[in-house]
C-alpha cells in the first residue's frame, strides 16, 4: 500500500495495488476520499471499476462525522460550465434579524453560508432519523456535504487525467485528479508474471519466476510466518474488503471476509462490482504445453483460443476482460455474474 497524498479540504488518494504485465500495461487500484458533490462526475468514467461508500449503508452518527465536504473554491458566476475564478469576495445574503438599530440583513462569506446550509440539512435529517425512517431516506438530505471513500481500479486512467487534471474541470474534481496523479507518479508497479494476481487489501510475498508460489497474508504482521492464506481465500479477502468500503473501519478477518464474499456471490442476483478489482495478467498469444498436447492460446482473432475471462478484442488486436486491457478481471470468472435478460 502506497503513501497517502493529501489535497485540499480532506481530499486524498492512496494507491493500494499497482501492477504491470509482461507487455507493459499497468493496472492501478486507488483508495480515494472526496466530497460527494463530485461523485457523479467521477462515475462518468465508465472504464474505471469503482466501489463507493453508500448513503444507504452509513448510520446516522457516523454520517454526521462525515459532513466536512465542500467545494475547493467558490467561483464567480460565468456562462458555461467553468466559473470566472476564485478571486471573488461576494457575500451570501442570510436572514433578516433584529438588532439594536432595527432589523438588518445578515451577510456571510460563502464558506460560512455553506456551513449554515449543512447545519440546516442536518437538522432535518435528524428529525427524519428520530421519526424512525431508514438511513436511505435521511442521509440523502446531507449528501452535498458528505465526504466519501471509493475504491477505484483500472488500466485506462489516461483519459481521466487528461480531462480532469485540467483547468476546465470542476475545481474539486481537478484537485482529486491532481493528488491521484501524484500518487501514480510516486508508485512503482509490481511486475506480474503468468498466474500472479493483483489483489487490493491483501499483503503478498512475491516469488520470483521459477522459485515457488506467492504467499498471501491478511496483513503485514503475518509476513515471514506460516500465517499465509490460499489464493482462493486471498481473492475473497480482497473482494470483501473492497465491498465494505462504505462501513469498514478496520480490515475484516478471514472468516468475516468469507462470509461477505459468500453473500455477494451466493444469491441468483450477484453483486459483482467488488470482484472487479482483482485481476491476473492475460497470457500473450502463443503455444503452450498442455497435459497431452501443445495448444494455441489467446490468438486475437480466434475466440476459441481465449483464456476464460477474456471478453473481447479491440481493433488493434488487444485482448480485454470487461474494462481491463491485458488483465483478466475476477468478476468474469464467476458464473452468473451478469444477467443479460435473454
Amino acid at each position: 500500500m502506497g503513501p497517502l497524498f493529501l489535497g485540499k479540504f480532506g481530499i486524498s488518494a492512496r494507491i493500494i495495488a499497482h501492477s504491470i504485465n509482461s507487455v507493459g500495461i499497468e493496472l492501478l487500484t486507488y483508495e480515494i476520499t472526496y466530497p460527494r458533490i463530485i461523485h457523479s462526475e467521477l462515475m462518468t468514467h465508465g472504464m474505471l471499476s469503482k466501489n463507493a461508500a453508500s448513503s444507504r449503508a452509513i448510520p446516522f452518527e457516523k454520517m454526521k462525522a462525515q459532513l466536512t465536504g465542500r467545494p475547493v473554491r467558490f467561483g464567480q458566476a460565468n456562462p458555461g460550465m467553468q466559473d470566472k475564478g476564485e478571486d471573488y469576495d461576494a457575500m451570501v445574503e442570510g436572514d433578516w434579524v433584529a438588532g439594536p438599530g432595527g432589523d438588518y440583513l445578515q451577510k456571510w462569506t460563502p464558506e460560512i453560508a455553506w456551513d449554515f446550509a449543512r447545519d440546516e440539512a442536518l437538522k432535518w435529517a435528524e428529525r427524519f432519523y428520530k421519526a424512525g425512517f431508514h438511513k436511505q431516506i435521511y442521509n440523502r438530505l446531507t449528501e452535498p456535504f458528505q465526504m466519501m471513500k471509493t475504491v477505484c481500479s483500472g488500466t485506462e486512467f489516461a483519459n481521466f487525467f487528461w480531462l480532469r487534471d485540467h483547468g476546465a474541470a470542476d475545481p474539486t474534481l481537478a484537485e482529486l485528479a491532481r493528488v491521484m496523479r501524484e500518487a501514480k507518479e510516486a508508485s512503482t508497479p509490481d511486475v506480474l508474471r503468468d498466474g500472479q494476481w493483483h489483489l487490493p487489501y491483501v499483503e503478498i510475498l512475491r516469488s520470483k519466476e521459477g522459485e515457488g508460489p506467492d504467499y498471501y497474508y491478511l496483513d503485514e504482521s503475518h509476513i515471514g510466518t506460516t500465517g499465509h492464506i490460499s489464493l482462493e481465500d486471498a481473492i475473497k479477502v480482497s473482494a470483501a474488503r473492497c465491498a465494505a468500503v462504505s462501513f469498514r473501519n478496520v480490515d475484516y478477518g478471514l472468516e468475516k471476509c468469507r462470509e461477505v464474499y459468500d453473500k455477494l456471490v451466493g444469491d441468483d442476483r450477484k453483486h459483482g462490482s467488488a470482484m472487479e478489482h482483482q485481476a491476473a495478467p492475460i497470457r500473450p498469444w502463443g503455444y503452450y504445453e498442455g497435459v497431452f498436447r501443445t495448444f494455441e492460446q489467446n490468438h486475437p482473432w480466434n475466440p476459441y483460443t481465449w483464456q476464460e475471462g477474456v471478453t473481447h478484442v479491440d481493433r488493434k488486436g488487444r485482448l480485454w476482460s470487461a474494462k481491463f486491457l491485458g488483465f483478466i478481471q475476477n468478476r468474469k470468472l464467476i458464473p452468473g455474474e451478469n444477467h443479460d435478460g435473454r
